[in-house]
């Protein structure tokens, strides 16, 4: 990473969720409710040892019709002191 930053540049880094703080098993929805348009995602949370994934499901309603899709995650479930120590192994000021 710090071959992409110029001298005294800064990389910002939105972490996941830490193993202690991901709830396998929980559901989750957003919806919105729109005169035209209606769309409702939903997903349940799993884990398997340091890996979180989930499938969410979006079911699009228009005058047109309606569809479902399907987007897979799979993301790492890393503790802070692990990201840290990589961060600072690959050169950079972790702050």
């Amino acid at each position: 990473m710090t071959r992409h930053l110029l001298p005294g540049g800064i990389l910002v880094i939105e972490p996941w969720f830490t193993p202690e703080a991901w709830h396998p098993g929980t559901v989750h929805s957003l919806f919105i409710d729109e005169p035209d348009s209606k769309i409702a995602q939903v997903n349940r949370s799993f884990a398997d040892r340091f890996l979180s994934f989930f499938d969410l499901h979006y079911l699009i309603g228009t005058q047109r019709g309606t569809e479902h899709s399907v987007e897979h995650h799979e993301l790492g479930l890393f503790r802070t002191d692990e990201i840290h120590a990589v961060l600072i192994n690959g050169c950079l000021e972790v702050t």
